[in-house]
Parts: C-alpha cells; sequence; structure tokens
C-alpha cells in the first residue's frame, strides 16, 4: 500500500491566541473555502502520485474561535452533503482511492470532528467522531462515543483524531479489534506519545499533521509522520510548508509485533481501567 499524508498549511481562521479577531460570516466562509480548496488541491496530488489511502490533516474545514467570529457557529459548519464533501467524494471515486477527510460536520443540532472515509467508489464507508474533545471543542462539539476499525485488503485500520493519541487506551482500544495500522489527523502531532503509541502496541502509526498559521512545527510537536511498530520514523514531512508525505507500507507484516505485546496482558487485574471493583 502507498500512503499518503496530506499536511496542510493553516491560515486567519487558525490564530488561536489572537484576541483581537472578529470575522463575519462571510469571512469564515472565504478563510474555510481557503483551506478546503487547498486540502482538495493536495488531495489530487496524492492520487496522481498514485497512493492508495490518502489521509488528510485534522478539520481542514475548520470555522475558527467561536470568540473570534460574529455569527452563530452552527451557520458556518456545513452538512454532511456540502459540496466540498462531494468534490471529496468524486476524487475518491474518479481515481478509486481511499481518502480518509478530517473535517468538522453538523448533523442535526450536533457539531462534530470527525475522520471520514471515502471508499473507492466515493462513498462515505465510515465516519469516526473525535472521543476525546480538546480545549475549548468541548464548548461547541459533541464527541463520539464509538471507535472505528475498517475491513480493507491492506489490513485493518483504526481512526484517531489529535487529542485521541494522548490516551492509551484509545489506541489499545483499536488494537484490541485488530487494526495493524493507525491513522490520525491532527494538528498537534508529538513524537513523545506517536512513537509510543506504536511501540507500545506492535503496530503502524501515521499522523497527517497540519502547519501552524505564521511558524513552523516547532517546539515538542512534528511534522507528518509514519512510524514502525519499532518506534522508528519510516516517513517524515516538513516543518514549514504543505505537501504530501508518501510511504510504502505492508501493515499486515507487524501481527507478530502485536501479539509479543499483547500476548502476556493480564487484563483481570486492570481493575481500574476497566470500572471493575
Amino acid at each position: 500500500m502507498k500512503l499518503g499524508l496530506i499536511q496542510t498549511k493553516q491560515n486567519q481562521l487558525y490564530e488561536f491566541t489572537n484576541k483581537g479577531l472578529n470575522l463575519s460570516k462571510e469571512e469564515v466562509i472565504k478563510y474555510r473555502s481557503e483551506m478546503e480548496e487547498q486540502a482538495i488541491g493536495l488531495i489530487r496530488n496524492a492520487c496522481l502520485l498514485d497512493c492508495d489511502m490518502i489521509v488528510t490533516s485534522e478539520a481542514v474545514n475548520f470555522c475558527g474561535q467561536q470568540d473570534n467570529i460574529r455569527c452563530d457557529y452552527t451557520e458556518v459548519v456545513p452538512e454532511l452533503d456540502d459540496i466540498f464533501f462531494k468534490k471529496v467524494s468524486s476524487l475518491a471515486a474518479e481515481f478509486e482511492k481511499y481518502i480518509v477527510l478530517g473535517a468538522y460536520n453538523r448533523r442535526g443540532e450536533n457539531l462534530y470532528n470527525s475522520a471520514i472515509v471515502y471508499n473507492r467508489r466515493g462513498e462515505q464507508a465510515y465516519h469516526y467522531d473525535k472521543i476525546h474533545l480538546a480545549g475549548s471543542e468541548n464548548d461547541r462539539l459533541t464527541p463520539g462515543d464509538e471507535y472505528v476499525v475498517m475491513d480493507t485488503e491492506y489490513g485493518r485500520i483504526g481512526l484517531a483524531i489529535c487529542w485521541d493519541m494522548q490516551f492509551p487506551e484509545c489506541c489499545r482500544e483499536l488494537v484490541l479489534d485488530g487494526a495493524d495500522l493507525i491513522l490520525c489527523p491532527t494538528w498537534g502531532w508529538e513524537q513523545i506519545y506517536g512513537h509510543a503509541r506504536a511501540y507500545e502496541n506492535g503496530i503502524y502509526v501515521a499522523s497527517a499533521m497540519s502547519v501552524p498559521f505564521q511558524e513552523d512545527i516547532v517546539g515538542m510537536r512534528n511534522p507528518s509522520e509514519v512510524i514502525s511498530p519499532e518506534g522508528k520514523v519510516l516517513a517524515s514531512g516538513s516543518i514549514d510548508r504543505a505537501e504530501v508525505v508518501t510511504c510504502m507500507l505492508d501493515i499486515t507484516d507487524c501481527r507478530g509485533y502485536r501479539e509479543m505485546r499483547m500476548s502476556d496482558r493480564r487484563p483481570q487485574t486492570y481493575r481500574r481501567i476497566s470500572g471493575r471493583k
């Protein structure tokens, strides 16, 4: 399998520390559209590079912080039949690729931060709603309540989003459901836990990171990465630009590592984790 990670470059909507932003509905839609078109262009590039599985960074259609916009937040979060989602669906069908899209979406009155999976026919085959919401996401988004592992011809693939990876239990749930690879759209990929999640579970982990607005990826954060079951970096993006990061993988070859990591577990003793007394 050829994996393609879509590393986007953020715009003004992502200025989290700028308390002076006061964007109109029209400005939010303009900036959101810029990010959507950037993502569409990079996805198309990944298709032309003949990537089999394409993963975007988190919330490529982010609508800004509620405190920074002058409209009802629900007015700028699109539903799943929005033209943007139709464009992604069309690319998946045209090139017969899997696409994992990190995107905000509205269903009824509820808003979600999701990983939406399009199959080779362009159908929305799976969607995972971020379970571990971070910071102000808790003020406006609805958390998911179900982990997702999908069957593909390449192996079983689990989904997580950004802050989910801070919690070892999240990845362990996916691994116990047979995940050979975890795909993670994110804005905050940190090597220290990303590599640990791969190594401690004996699986592949891949993150599609987003470059912050007005700066490079710095500090504890890392660019987009593909990690082996041994915790080694197989592919990595740049720290300063939007791009497609590619890597060839046979994810089923991790199963010996995964079995080694899982074989001596004693779940009957994990009383606090399981909620048993």
